[in-house]
């Protein structure tokens, strides 16, 4: 049983220390971090494109019908834009994320103006919101690479945050371990 704490112990504490040095990186080195996420993506597609040219150079049945060699030379060239241009991904995603955003954020003020005409008080906040994250959509769509630089400094920041309180929980697991020690010797009795 202590053996198996131990083993836990240290797993949580190179896990704790692992996401500790991702987090860093997220909020220190973001471009690094989206140009790295762009290679890895972009060789994936790549990857998967030349699987669907060689099924379709090598299946005889299917001909000129099959879609295997449109989506194999799409996937391929998609790749290695982001490969060859890996702010690429940092622009298309935030842009798609600001459209949703705005959309979305256009609805909820919709809404807080029936709250509105119904004399219900929660129409302040409900519009305060909607226009935050508005303007927050706005920011992506009209700037995405600095959005997505946003983006993955605050994903950093969780993480870090988690890292820490769980090394935290982890330290005070292991202070603690005698009394656990006795509460489970106590439950085989």
């Amino acid at each position: 049983m202590v053996e198996n704490f131990k083993k836990m112990f240290r797993m949580s504490l190179i896990s704790s220390v692992f996401f500790i040095v991702v987090g860093l990186f997220l909020i220190l080195k973001p471009e690094v971090t989206l140009a790295t996420i762009s290679y890895v993506i972009g060789g994936i597609i790549i990857v998967i494109g030349v699987t669907f040219l060689i099924k379709y150079f090598s299946n005889k049945e299917y001909g000129m019908f099959s879609g295997d060699l449109i989506f194999g030379v799409m996937s391929v060239i998609f790749g290695f834009i982001l490969i060859l241009n890996p702010t690429a991904l940092a622009k298309i995603i935030p842009f798609i994320l600001g459209i949703w955003i705005v959309i979305s954020s256009i609805t909820k003020i919709q809404y807080s103006l029936q709250l509105k005409t119904y004399n219900n008080k929660a129409w302040v906040s409900t519009m305060m919101i909607a226009a935050i994250t508005f303007l927050w959509g706005l920011l992506l769509l009209f700037d995405p690479f600095e959005g997505a630089m946003v983006i993955t400094q605050v994903i950093g920041m969780f993480i870090l945050i988690y890292a820490v309180l769980d090394l935290a929980e982890v330290i005070l697991i292991k202070k603690n371990l005698k009394d656990i020690k006795k509460g489970v010797g106590k439950i085989i009795e």
